[in-house]
């Protein structure tokens, strides 16, 4: 069900601030890159859904709107009695500079939806100073929501954060999850482990669905 389509190089750390919370290098961190099967939310005849499938086609070597990053390990920590993890927030981070760096789109285009409060803070803290290091990219002005705020929101991309707890009960929520599926305009990428894949199972229903 989840194919390993692409073993993802040239991913090492690139300048992003977050340096000092990895205890490896991006391309250790990231094994795969999955493609699920999903039928066109939006037409390919949508300028950005079809410019946002031939970057993943050529960077992922995967013709999709949906990509699956799988993070190994799954490092959750748990921060004022809410979950965070350090590493897919920077692994995010790295992919909106380089959706950001393709002069396509403005932050305004990107959501990163993320499940707990901890994880929003961490987002928050990374892009404040990851944008002092280099403010070109505007990431101070990226749009970070936690899922109970994006009902009804819609944007072109969403990475959704899937900061993965045995207690996750947003996880079998098919109403929030559905929400979020289908306000993905043109792209969707979730970080994830591929370790806990079972905790998807509401998730995968919904998308084998769509």
């Amino acid at each position: 069900m989840f194919p390993k389509s692409s073993n993802i190089t040239g991913w090492e750390d690139d300048g992003t601030c977050m340096r000092g919370c990895l205890p490896e290098s991006l391309e250790a961190i990231f094994t795969a890159v999955t493609q699920f099967r999903l039928t066109d939310h939006e037409s390919t005849k949508s300028e950005t859904a079809s410019f946002l499938r031939s970057f993943n086609k050529e960077r992922f070597g995967v013709e999709t709107k949906l990509l699956f990053v799988d993070v190994c390990p799954n490092t959750a920590e748990t921060e004022n009695c809410s979950k965070k993890n350090t590493t897919y927030a920077a692994v995010a981070i790295v992919l909106c500079k380089e959706l950001l760096g393709l002069k396509k789109f403005s932050s305004k285009d990107i959501t990163i939806l993320v499940p707990y409060e901890a994880q929003f803070r961490t987002y928050l803290k990374f892009l404040t100073l990851d944008h002092r290091n280099d403010c070109s990219l505007g990431l101070d002005k990226l749009s970070v929501k936690k899922i109970d705020s994006f009902q009804g929101g819609e944007s072109p991309i969403v990475i959704f954060d899937i900061t993965v707890t045995t207690h996750a009960g947003f996880l079998d929520d098919k109403t929030c999850l559905n929400d979020i599926v289908g306000n993905m305009a043109a792209m969707r990428a979730s970080i994830w482990s591929y370790e806990y894949r079972q905790r998807y199972a509401t998730l995968m229903q919904i998308l084998d669905h769509i």
